[in-house]
């Protein structure tokens, strides 16, 4: 609904009357936009209580009854249609253009035009007789306030209809509604409300109004009947044997209330002839792109592209996704550079895909082959590239990657067929027969002859229609597809999805005979196939398998899409006869070992059977429509889009009330201080609110999904995530570690420390920021080096402590810290006992007493004078940990250390006391 402006063009503050005459100075705004001011929304200055003392004067030809009939108000004090009662053309021009215009608001030289004088009007307001000028109309028309009645055109006797009142260009009062109906039971809101609910006891037709004030009315019909699929609106009675054109199978009208459930129709009451060509007869009317039938369809960025049969329809849904609206339609006999040469083809367009938005491939029968469009320009897409190699072309499955957009053909005569689509954009209708005349397009052939395709992230899969089952291909270099599974080979495999959830790659088709049972059953398959990652040595595992009859004789599909993260299944056929209450599926595998079929579940009808939601469509059934072929449909949000033949139509999925499980995940992985950090909720069950809270995040806290939060501080940062929906809320939390850009250092060392002089020394750190860091170390009287770890050689260096500076730098900045390195020429640094209280070492006799050496360089031979008398009496070639004195009295004991050339003598710096035990 949109909000109701209204428009002041001048305020005059004159005492005049309202006819002809001055305007006088102006001191309001000129402002306009396109909806249209009803005298109630004038009177606002009034309260909002219509004004019956103030005059309103027309500028154009508009008598009261027009006037009336125009904004829904009867104003008994309107200026009657004479020229002497209202103001002349020629005065509001003047004035509204002219050199002394009081209104510098309004552009100078602004002339209004036929519409424009028609819809001024002039209110002068008593008791002082103030008057304002109000354009009612933005310029070349526009819309005025309405009211529309929503809600099902067709029902049955004791079921609750919902109907709701949707304004249109004005504000409607609050509790203000009034609902005029007869031989009906109010069962819910009062009927002051925008929304009523109503159970009819008896058959009829029956009128439903809707009113309020400022907005005027709106009305819809509902036809009643007993419980049952045998309701009006759609099919004929006792017709069910026929499947040819019949009038009373025609137009087309969305299921009613008592057969929703999980599904419910997004068209209540007729589907908008736009997307109905029920009305179309085959055998008076040619085939053509005049007479759209919805044979495929793909969804890309807000647009649908659909295979009409004859032609590509472009529709609009990201506008108003409940109510698609074509935006173009392409007519593939005139525009394409080949046409189907077999006229008996009657839809030869049957396949599209959409790579994106602005890259479409067709595909058709009889000599099409494949056909690849520039929609850009959703208005005038165009061709750029045809292969008509002589294939017929089942299907199409388009994918991005490694950033190149690829088409993927099913065909029968060449397998599968690779386009690139990004070199076609290189062409303006390229005509090619394999490959040859448009380089760079086509690039490469796989397999034998196929049907179905379609695939997931670089794997694609084909099946055949027949009893050679289905392959899959992975595609990582599309010019060289790599097959990497072939199964089913003993029976057919009719439709074909892949799709990746939880870790697993899983692929899903159809056959109507089991060569183990020797039945003919229309069988579900569903398998994982991670293995084709690896390797598949013993084939697919099935995972799932059920019946779901068709018609033997019928053509099978299978379509994948996902509704907000649901994955779902559908299957459809190109039956358009049979009746029933069900004969396609709509499947929430989210577990594919156990589907879920959301179908709202069949009733019994008043002919001893049961009435489906899907079969209200079926021209087999009583109420159905001529040549519904539900084939093909695919979730966009929470809306599912059916490409049924005759009807292009929208369902919307609510699910089951059940509390979501929470989870959400957030890039990048190791976040920066102030780097943008992406939140996405992705928890299950369908929430419809997301509550987030960011600790030293800005924003702190959010309500939308996916939400980009930056955190000004590093450490670790606790983020939670509540996600709700009307069977409650589920919250779950993650630490997400945020780390500084700048640089910081954590340690630095130097090893050895202390070096022999001529002895390498590497010098390490710790730091931490953003990458690349740089590391320049400084050396008191030495190099200047870089890198971590970094090398010094001290052969040149002199003896002494040296003190060493890091700088660590990146592009945040730069952080430094420092530490020394000793070089000396001796190889021992300390040599004394351990165990001793306050340096004092005393030990019996007889006992073994340790000592301690630390020393620098790579000793070979040590040396021990244990009684410090000049007499080095043991010798090793690795230190000796303890000695044993035998003797009482106070020795200071001396080590001698050889490395090559050599040598260094060390006293202990503690003296050792030997007392009688």
């Amino acid at each position: 609904m949109r909000k109701l402006a209204f428009i002041t063009l001048l305020f005059l503050a004159t005492a005049s009357s309202a006819h002809a005459g001055s305007l006088g100075p102006c001191i309001g705004r000129y402002s306009r936009v396109s909806v249209w001011i009803d005298m109630y929304a004038i009177s606002q200055r009034d309260h909002g209580v219509f004004n019956p003392d103030a005059i309103y004067v027309p500028f154009g030809p508009h008598d009261v009854d027009q006037f009336h009939a125009r904004y829904g108000v009867a104003i008994n004090n309107f200026k009657g249609d004479t020229v002497g009662e209202r103001y002349s053309e020629t005065t509001v021009t003047n004035t509204l253009s002219g050199a002394s215009n009081p209104c510098p608001e309004i552009p100078p030289g602004y002339t209004p035009d036929v519409e424009d004088r028609e819809d001024l009007v002039l209110v002068s307001y008593p008791p002082n007789n103030n008057t304002a000028i109000y354009d009612t109309l933005f310029t070349h028309g526009g819309t005025p306030p309405s009211v529309v009645v929503s809600g099902p055109s067709i029902g049955a006797i004791d079921t609750p209809l919902i109907y709701s009142a949707i304004t249109t260009n004005c504000t409607p009062a609050p509790s203000g509604w009034t609902w005029l109906f007869s031989g009906a039971i109010p069962t819910a809101p009062t009927n002051t409300e925008s929304a009523i609910a109503l159970s009819y006891a008896t058959e009829g037709s029956y009128s439903i109004t809707a009113s309020n004030p400022g907005c005027g009315s709106g009305t819809i019909q509902v036809s009643i009947e007993h419980s049952g699929i045998n309701a009006p609106g759609g099919g004929c009675q006792g017709d069910t044997p026929a499947c040819g054109f019949s009038v009373c199978s025609t137009p087309a009208a969305s299921v009613p209330s008592f057969l929703w459930g999980q599904l419910q129709p997004a068209d209540l009451g007729l589907i908008p002839q736009g997307r109905d060509d029920t009305g179309f007869d085959d055998l008076v009317q040619p085939y053509g792109v005049s007479s759209p039938q919805w044979m495929s369809l793909d969804a890309s960025n807000g647009y649908l592209f659909a295979a009409l049969g004859w032609g590509l329809q472009i529709i609009d849904i990201h506008t108003t996704p409940s109510q698609p609206v074509a935006v173009s339609t392409l007519d593939g006999s005139t525009k394409l550079q080949q046409w189907a040469s077999d006229t008996t083809i009657q839809q030869p367009l049957v396949a599209v895909a959409a790579a994106n938005d602005t890259l479409v491939a067709l595909g058709g029968k009889g000599g099409i082959g494949t056909a690849i469009l520039d929609s850009t320009t959703k208005t005038a897409p165009r061709l750029l590239y045809q292969d008509a190699g002589g294939s017929d072309v089942g299907q199409i499955y388009a994918a991005s990657l490694n950033g190149t957009h690829f088409a993927f053909s099913a065909t029968s005569g060449a397998g599968l067929v690779v386009y690139n689509l990004d070199a076609a954009r290189a062409y303006a209708s390229c005509l090619d027969h394999g490959g040859t005349a448009c380089p760079g397009v086509f690039l490469a052939r796989a397999g034998v002859g196929a049907y179905y395709v379609h695939g997931v992230d670089h794997f694609v899969a084909i099946s055949h229609a027949s009893a050679h089952g289905f392959d899959i291909y992975d595609v990582t270099q599309p010019a060289t597809p790599v097959l990497v599974m072939s199964a089913m080979r003993d029976r057919d495999a009719n439709g074909i999805a892949m799709w990746a959830a939880n870790g697993h790659y899983y692929l899903a088709t159809r056959s109507d005979y089991d060569p183990v049972a020797q039945l003919h059953n229309e069988e579900l398959y569903i398998y994982d196939v991670t293995c084709i990652t690896a390797s598949c040595p013993t084939g697919p595992t099935l995972v799932y398998s059920h019946p779901f009859p068709e018609v033997p004789t019928a053509q099978y599909f299978v379509t994948f899409s996902r509704s907000n993260g649901t994955p779902f299944l559908y299957l459809g056929s190109d039956d358009k006869c049979s009746g029933g209450a069900q004969r396609e599926w709509l499947l929430n595998v989210a577990d594919p070992a156990s589907p879920v079929d959301v179908t709202p579940s069949s009733v019994p009808d008043d002919q001893g059977g049961t009435a489906g939601y899907w079969g209200w469509y079926y021209r087999g059934n009583d109420t159905g429509f001529n040549s519904v072929m539900p084939r093909i449909g695919k979730f966009v949000g929470p809306y599912f889009y059916r490409a049924a033949m005759s009807i292009l139509d929208v369902h919307q999925w609510i699910p089951p009330a059940t509390a979501p499980t929470a989870s959400f995940t957030y890039t990048p992985g190791s976040p920066q201080v102030n780097q943008t950090v992406t939140f996405t909720d992705t928890s299950t069950g369908n929430p419809t609110s997301h509550v987030w809270t960011f600790p030293s995040g800005s924003p702190s806290t959010a309500a939308t999904s996916p939400i980009t939060v930056r955190f000004g501080a590093a450490g670790a940062h606790v983020v939670s995530l509540s996600a709700c929906n009307t069977a409650g809320c589920n919250a779950t939390t993650q630490t997400v570690t945020v780390h500084d850009q700048r640089p910081a250092v954590q340690s630095l060392a130097a090893a050895p420390n202390p070096a022999l002089i001529g002895q390498v020394v590497t010098l390490t750190a710790q730091a931490t920021g953003a990458a690349p860091l740089n590391y320049t170390w400084r050396i008191a009287g030495g190099p200047t080096l870089s890198g971590n770890p970094a090398v010094w050689n001290t052969a040149h260096a002199r003896l002494g402590t040296k003190a060493i500076s890091l700088i660590v730098s990146n592009a945040f900045g730069s952080a430094s810290a420092n530490t020394t390195a000793t070089l000396t020429n001796s190889l021992v640094t300390n040599f004394a006992p351990v165990h001793c209280v306050h340096n004092v070492c005393i030990f019996k006799r007889g006992t073994s007493v340790s000592f301690q050496l630390v020393t620098v360089g790579h000793p070979t031979v040590y040396e021990y004078d244990w009684s410090g008398n000049g007499t080095f009496a043991q010798s090793a070639h690795s230190p000796i940990a303890q000695h044993v004195y035998q003797a009482d009295g106070i020795f200071r004991p001396r080590v001698r250390v050889t490395e090559g050339s050599l040598k260094t003598t060390y006293t202990s710096s503690l003296h050792v006391v030997i007392v009688s035990p």
